[in-house]
C-alpha cells in the first residue's frame, strides 16, 4: 500500500492518506492498428487482416477493455470485444493483475474484415481501449 503524505495546516501537522491501490493515469493508451493484407492499387479485394497492438505506458493503471467495430456505408457490420480485464477477486484486484501490452497477434485475436460484407468504398473500422 502507498502512501501520500499531506501537510493539513500552517503549523506542518502531518497527514498520511493511504492510497490503498489508488492509480492515478493522465496518460491515454497507444493504439496502433497494422494492416496486414496488401493492397491493390489502392484497394482491397479479398479480406483485410488488422493486427492490433496497445500500450499503456508507465505508470499505468492496466488496460480495461479492448473493442472494435466494423462499419461499411454507416452500418455496422462486425463488432466484437477483444479483451476485458478479470481479476482473480473482483472486489481486490493486484496490480501484478494489470496489462500493460496486448496484442492482437499475440493473442491469435487479428481482426478480419469480410470482404464480402464489406464491399464498398467506405469502411471504417474503430477502435476503442479503456484503461
Amino acid at each position: 500500500m502507498g502512501f501520500l503524505e499531506c501537510f493539513s495546516n500552517k503549523y506542518k501537522r502531518r497527514t498520511y492518506v493511504a492510497t490503498n491501490g489508488l492509480i492515478f493515469d493522465g496518460t491515454k493508451p497507444t493504439v496502433t492498428p497494422t494492416i496486414v493484407t496488401k493492397a491493390i492499387k489502392g484497394y482491397y479485394n479479398k479480406n483485410v487482416t488488422i493486427e492490433l497492438g496497445v500500450e499503456d505506458a508507465a505508470p499505468y493503471s492496466g488496460i480495461k477493455e479492448i473493442r472494435y467495430i466494423v462499419e461499411c456505408a454507416g452500418e455496422i457490420t462486425d463488432s466484437a470485444t477483444l479483451y476485458t480485464f478479470e481479476p482473480k477477486d473482483e472486489d481486490n484486484p493486484q496490480y501484478n493483475e494489470l496489462v500493460s501490452k496486448w496484442n492482437s497477434d499475440k493473442e491469435d485475436m487479428n481482426i478480419v474484415v469480410n470482404a464480402a460484407e464489406n464491399n464498398h468504398d467506405k469502411v471504417k473500422v474503430t477502435f476503442t481501449v479503456t484503461d
